[in-house]
């Protein structure tokens, strides 16, 4: 939340001292066993009567409190940079229960789907709970799969208890999440107009989209291979090695199964059509990752934002943190496929396959989903026909509902009211009164 944002409410606020993560990564993760420590202490105190609430800050809050030493002057720090580290075996895995996968398996094949790490949160190649597909704990191989395990470009972290707030985190950490200033400020912002406008669902490409730059982690020896926005770039234009399974019809009425084809199959024989770059230039990487990259992609110039509403499918995947595109997407009349890791203050809000079509991190479904919403009409192996028909009836309802509940529920009145309660909520927490505290607005 930007500052401005503050001012409808901060005269209902006391005096506090915050420490806001100004940086993309999350900053607090706590191994397990001490979590479950500090979690046995902790004693929930009987619930009073709302009769017996007071309505007022304590008066005396920073009696007892140190005066803070300016940040520039302190010689010691809890945090360490472990920037451009693998952070997975040292940081995530001892925050995971004893019992985890993450704290047992390791996963050496990088070419084939570790299934057993899909089954919690699938059905075949689609996430059935999202949730669940971004906790890290049961998926080993994540580590191998997304640019804040492998090398993230801004990791200054502590396995100590500590209130920081950050615009996002992934699910060990224990960042306290506030509403990003990105879109309160419309850093990036969904502004339709006469030169880009936003067509009917119906009147839009029939074509998935996407378009960034490589942020998302600092690649050496080959790291970015496991980034979702270069995997992303591979899968769409330079697959020639690797199958790919679709979902499609059989010749039984009302069946499908899942039909392997070469990488390239599914735009050049399938004839589904998606439109995803890399952009120049190629940063955060070292070394011949540089000019790897740059051969594997040949990255190109930007695009204005607002070009997006002309695509019927936008992708959206996490960069360095989450992704500020999101919510414009949500509030267009395209319809969002989401990936990545991070959550945000709104993820709560908003739910798959009712307002975006989710798509694993390991991106195998892609091909799927596309081939359901798009349709395809297409003539395979010289004679083999492949009929299935576009979903437009069920990709504009999840387009037109995400669109709705963003007008409803993320506005930036949301986001206030969001933050609000947050701040009463540490407010309260940080007062020696907190268990007679209750706040009531006057009538």
């Amino acid at each position: 939340m930007a500052p401005s944002g503050c001012r409808r409410f901060s005269e209902h606020l006391p005096d506090m001292d915050l420490a806001f993560n100004l940086n993309d990564e999350p900053r607090v993760v706590v191994p397990w066993e001490r979590m479950a420590e500090l979690q046995s202490r902790a004693k929930l105190p009987p619930l009073l009567s709302s009769d017996k609430l007071a309505n007022e800050w304590s008066t005396d809050r920073e009696t007892g409190w140190a005066p803070l030493e300016p940040a520039d002057q302190t010689l010691e720090t809890m945090f360490a940079d472990k920037s451009f580290q693998r952070i997975f075996d040292p940081y995530v895995v001892p925050a995971c229960p004893p019992g985890s996968k993450a704290r047992s398996q390791r996963i050496w094949d990088r070419r084939n789907l570790c299934l057993g790490c899909l089954r919690p949160h699938s059905m075949g190649q689609f996430p059935t709970d999202w949730g669940v597909s971004t906790d890290i704990c049961h998926q080993p191989d994540l580590a191998d799969l997304h640019g804040l395990l492998l090398s993230p470009a801004s990791f200054k972290v502590t396995q100590e208890l500590v209130p920081v707030f950050s615009q996002s985190s992934v699910s060990v950490f224990n960042d306290i999440i506030f509403p990003s200033p990105w879109n309160y400020v419309d850093k990036i912002s969904y502004g339709p107009s006469p030169e880009h406008p936003d067509a009917k669902y119906s009147d839009k490409e029939n074509t998935l989209f996407w378009i960034g730059s490589t942020t998302e982690g600092v690649s050496n020896q080959g790291k970015w291979k496991g980034m979702p926005r270069q995997r992303l770039a591979h899968l769409v234009n330079n697959n020639t090695y690797n199958y790919v399974s679709v979902l499609l019809p059989t010749e039984e009425p009302k069946t499908y199964s899942y039909q392997v084809f070469n990488g390239r199959a599914p735009i050049q024989d399938l004839g589904l059509s998606a439109s995803v770059s890399i952009t120049e230039p190629i940063v955060r990487c070292r070394d011949n990752d540089c000019t790897d990259q740059k051969d594997e992609f040949s990255p190109g110039g930007r695009v204005e934002f607002q070009d997006h509403w002309k695509y019927r499918y936008l992708f959206d995947s996490d960069g360095a943190g989450f992704s500020g595109r999101f919510l414009p997407f949500l509030q267009s009349r395209s319809l969002p496929f989401k990936t990545g890791l991070f959550r945000q203050w709104l993820d709560s809000r908003v739910t798959p396959w009712l307002h975006y079509a989710p798509i694993d991190i390991r991106l195998h479904g892609l091909w799927s989903t596309l081939a359901y919403f798009s349709g395809v009409d297409a003539t395979v192996d010289g004679n083999r026909r492949i009929e299935m028909r576009r979903h437009d009836i069920q990709g504009q309802w999840i387009a037109e509902q995400g669109r709705k509940w963003a007008e409803t529920a993320l506005r930036k009145e949301d986001m206030e009211i969001y933050f609000f309660r947050l701040l009463l909520e540490w407010g309260r927490l940080t007062d020696d009164r907190r268990d007679s505290l209750g706040f009531t607005l006057d009538s």
